[in-house]
């Protein structure tokens, strides 16, 4: 992270999802640090358009930028049960939520409201090693102690490492409405 062209990471993890400039940012972030992000499914492609709208690799983004500025954030529900913190960050939201396509409109808001219904065990999931069992125990205290966030869905399917990138995303938008900033990446002086 400390090699990534700060602006571009600032679009690429700030920007509303499937947003051109968005996705376009998050493809030069991968192409020029190919070393973090071996070719995988996209052949040898040094085109940014073809890494810029993958969920998972957003997500990877969010969180490598949560660990390498914000390594000890945190949240608790003084900060995201405020009325001015909620306003700030529905206003926001509501904005990006016009480029989140299909599915991805509902398992974002539902990780909203688990993270602002219950921002310390998202702190928590947020701070854990992806894929350990607390993260799967974190994840479903979570949905279980939270069931306003599923009222009116018959069915919900959880599968860990996405619904994990969705609770790690809407943490670091309640954080940004939390602290009142626009982003959370420092600007760099040279």
């Amino acid at each position: 992270m400390r090699k990534v062209d700060q602006a571009k990471l600032r679009e690429a993890v700030e920007g509303p999802p499937n947003f051109a400039s968005t996705r376009y940012a998050q493809g030069m972030v991968i192409v020029t640090n190919f070393g973090c992000y071996p070719p995988r499914r996209y052949g040898v492609s040094s085109d940014p358009v073809d890494y810029g709208g993958d969920l998972l690799d957003r997500g990877i983004l969010i969180e490598r930028t949560l660990r390498a500025y914000l390594p000890n954030a945190t949240l608790n529900v003084s900060q995201t049960l405020d009325p001015a913190v909620r306003e700030r960050f529905l206003r926001t939201e509501m904005d990006h939520n016009r480029y989140r396509l299909g599915p991805t409109v509902a398992a974002f808001s539902i990780a909203s409201c688990l993270v602002q219904v219950q921002p310390e065990l998202a702190t928590r999931l947020v701070h854990a090693e992806q894929g350990s069992p607390l993260v799967r125990g974190l994840e479903q205290a979570m949905i279980v102690n939270a069931p306003q966030c599923i009222e009116g869905r018959k069915k919900i399917v959880v599968e860990p490492t996405t619904s994990r990138l969705y609770i790690v995303e809407a943490f670091y938008r309640w954080l940004m409405a939390a602290r009142n900033a626009s982003t959370l990446i420092p600007h760099t002086t040279t």
